[in-house]
């Protein structure tokens, strides 16, 4: 059986990515250019973790509601830890064994001057609380579906979190349009292939389908004037 080797670190990262700049030649003066080379790995790694979707970041926080209670701390109780709404992908309720339905995101006001008192089916970010609506009337498991947020990429022995190779190829792309290198455009276009290979490896057990329109519901039809929403 084979094992997955760890991402290289912080300082790892920035040695290969001096010498293929052509850096490594100066010796202790490259390290004149050690704050840049960081920020562009750095800036690397964020760019990544925004564009690109990693299952090893996915958490599933479980919460709770509370009779008579619309509003609560976005904070994971099992690790103690703040939930950056900004993060949230998704919010379900449990409103029995083995069963998970999903709350549609967003509450108007209308809806918070209700007073009625049912099985939450949407949520909301409130005054950086989590709200739910309609209010409670029992206790319901919820379901957050997050991202971890990245780990510190700031010291040298700090492993990256994300694929070290897409890392450099951004950061060498990067740096090699800041120091005005005529071959800037190949090595984006490196990043931009292998860039594309994760993406599809990501789609590559997923399958799609068609899903049913009920009936009534709106559509977008062809005819012989082009396409309308019927």
């Amino acid at each position: 059986m084979t094992t997955s080797l760890p991402q290289r670190t912080l300082g790892e990262l920035r040695r290969e990515l001096r010498t293929r700049l052509g850096f490594a030649t100066q010796g202790a003066a490259a390290e004149r250019n050690r704050d840049v080379l960081n920020s562009f790995l750095q800036e690397a790694q964020d760019y990544l973790a925004h564009s690109l979707s990693f299952p090893t970041r996915r958490l599933f926080v479980e919460m709770a509601t509370v009779p008579g209670s619309t509003r609560y701390d976005w904070h994971d109780s099992h690790t103690d830890t703040a939930i950056d709404p900004a993060n949230v992908q998704a919010v379900w309720i449990v409103p029995g064994e083995a069963q998970r339905t999903p709350l549609q995101y967003g509450i108007d006001e209308p809806q918070r001057a209700q007073t009625h008192r049912s099985m939450p089916c949407r949520y909301d970010t409130f005054n950086g609380q989590l709200e739910v609506w309609p209010t409670p009337d029992a206790r319901y498991q919820l379901v957050v579906q997050t991202i971890t947020p990245l780990p510190r990429f700031t010291q040298d022995r700090d492993r990256a979190h994300l694929p070290d190779r897409l890392l450099v190829l951004y950061a060498l792309a990067a740096a090699k349009a800041h120091y005005r290198h005529p071959d800037a455009a190949v090595a984006g276009k490196a990043f931009e292939t292998l860039c594309a290979h994760y993406r599809a490896k990501q789609h590559g057990v997923q399958r799609y389908f068609a899903r049913a329109i009920p009936s009534g519901a709106a559509q977008v039809v062809r005819t012989a004037h082009g396409y309308f929403l019927g």
